[in-house]
């Protein structure tokens, strides 16, 4: 890609002509021409912003120039200005990085919402242990005594898959992370266990528990990362069970926990043993089974640059008539009362032949339409993605001939 500059650019922009640039680009790789676009017509908006505030100094200076103040001594004042304000539009921003997973590190993130959702969704009961429970109640055994036996019972199996994904993933103390463990083992016991009971069945309590879990899983940013949810969707981010267990995991490995989670946490959970104890006492009798801008940038985004250079061009739109008005009353060109009259010329802003554009073209001289470059990228990826289907189709297809 090359950015060819006419001859005495910089002169013509000087005197008013005005020339475009143009950015050769090769047409097969759409992403970076169209980057570039992007930033190179931002620059040459902050451009046509200044040129018009110099513009305006300047003709308002030729109608009553003061005494003393040469034209070529305006023009360097005035450009002067605006440079200064273009080399330091960084100052614009207050930059503050972000994970796109918020408090815990990207792979933390995930692999505890993974974890969670599979303790959340494991069919760890049918509904032959309610039919067993009504047996033994005939020779006296508590309803309460059944249905806590049958919820330790289940949080030992998923206790023994909770614990080592725990110690694998993070560091901390022993004693913390199988106290968390044990924890998040007796939650999603009583959650399965409800499952089970609302469905009458095992496959009703495998079907409901992996759909709930998954929504639960999807609320809590382990699909989408939670800066990239809804505004909506991310303020009930901690409505989301699985959002509470990974924050019961992380505080085992050292990190904070919001108050709210150990209130949500104990809630839900006697919510849960409540209710299913209810169900299970009917089931059992009739036999039966969740700066001036703030920047937020996250590690190696490609976006901000582009994002921040928009809002430069926005701001230097806004600020470029203050700034012109700023240096006409500082130089004693106009007077204060002048200088709001003189406000609607300044606020003209260029017309679209006034203004340095950047076009895009191939090798050749040809032009090219953004637009079509983006839908060549669409295709592009369209075309990768039925590539990857006819090879799984084309495996599939040579092992059932190999059969």
């Amino acid at each position: 890609m090359v950015l060819a500059l006419p001859e005495d650019f910089i002169q013509g922009v000087m005197r008013g002509d005005n020339p475009d640039l143009r950015l050769i680009v090769s047409g097969d790789r759409p992403l970076e021409p169209l980057l570039l676009l992007w930033v190179g017509q931002s620059a040459s908006d902050i451009l046509s912003a200044f040129q018009g505030g110099v513009y305006a100094v300047l003709e308002l200076y030729e109608e009553d120039p003061p005494p003393g103040l040469t034209r070529d001594q305006v023009v360097l004042d005035i450009n002067l200005r605006y440079i200064r304000l273009a080399l330091g539009r960084g100052g614009l921003f207050h930059t503050e990085e972000v994970s796109a997973t918020r408090a815990l590190p990207i792979p933390l993130h995930y692999g505890l919402a993974l974890l969670a959702y599979l303790a959340l969704s494991a069919p760890i009961y049918s509904g032959s242990w309610l039919s067993f429970q009504r047996r033994l109640r005939c020779v006296g055994r508590g309803t309460a005594g059944g249905y806590f036996g049958g919820v330790l019972a289940g949080g030992l199996a998923l206790f023994l898959l909770l614990a080592p994904g725990l110690a694998g993933l993070g560091r901390g103390g022993i004693l913390p992370l199988v106290g968390a463990a044990l924890a998040m083992a007796l939650y999603c016991s009583l959650f399965c266990g409800l499952c089970c009971l609302l469905t009458e069945g095992a496959a009703g309590c495998g079907t409901a528990s992996f759909a709930l879990a998954l929504a639960f899983l999807a609320l809590a940013g382990g699909i989408v990362p939670p800066v990239l949810m809804p505004a909506g969707l991310q303020r009930l981010i901690g409505l989301s069970p699985v959002t509470w267990l990974m924050e019961l995991a992380a505080w085992a490995m050292g990190y904070e926990v919001p108050p709210a989670t150990w209130l949500f946490l104990a809630l839900s959970a006697t919510g849960m043993a409540a209710l299913s104890l209810v169900l299970y006492q009917r089931r059992t009798d009739r036999q039966e089974l969740e700066g001036l801008f703030t920047l937020l940038t996250g590690p190696g985004s490609a976006a901000y640059p582009l994002v921040r250079e928009t809002v430069s061009a926005c701001v230097a739109e806004c600020i470029s008539p203050a700034m012109a008005e700023g240096y006409l009353l500082d130089s004693g060109i106009l007077t204060e009362a002048e200088a709001v009259q003189a406000r609607p010329r300044l606020r003209e802003s260029l017309l679209e032949r006034d203004r340095v554009l950047v076009a895009l073209e191939t090798w050749g001289g040809a032009p090219m339409d953004p637009l079509a470059l983006a839908d060549r990228g669409v295709d592009d990826l369209l075309a990768g993605a039925a590539a990857v289907l006819l090879l799984v189709w084309a495996l599939f297809a040579a092992m059932d001939l190999g059969r």
